[in-house]
Parts: C-alpha cells; sequence; structure tokens
C-alpha cells in the first residue's frame, strides 16, 4: 500500500491467505480508511490495517495505521 498498490480487495485477499498459511483462524482482515473506518478511496492517504485472528484459545487483535505518499 505504502508503494501505491489501490487494490485494497487484492491486498485483503493476500493478508488472509497469508494469516491463514500461517495457522490462524479468521475472524476479519480488512483495509479502510484510518478517519472513518470507511471503505477506502483509491486516493485515500491515511489508512488503517485492522486484523482479528484466533490462535488455540487465544484471540489476537491489531490495527496497524497505514501513511501513503
Amino acid at each position: 500500500m505504502r508503494s501505491g498498490d489501490v487494490d485494497f480487495a487484492s491486498i485483503e485477499h493476500s493478508g488472509l491467505q497469508a494469516l491463514e498459511g500461517a495457522g490462524f483462524r479468521l475472524d476479519y482482515f480488512c483495509v479502510r480508511q484510518a478517519a472513518d473506518l470507511g471503505t477506502p478511496a483509491p486516493a485515500a492517504r491515511e489508512l488503517v490495517v485492522l486484523t482479528a485472528v484466533r490462535l488455540g484459545r487465544a484471540r489476537l487483535i491489531d490495527n496497524v495505521q497505514v501513511s501513503r505518499s
């Protein structure tokens, strides 16, 4: 995303596959606009990647902000 990739659906799909391939059970993995968590437009500059996975009985949640130039 930082390099300009705006195919957010493809990024979400790749992230989902990578996490499932690592043995996690996915609750969600999505890319959203940081300001309002809406679906990002191609011109969006401030994004956040939201994810929640399960590993055994543990549920792991993370949010990573991404700034595009």
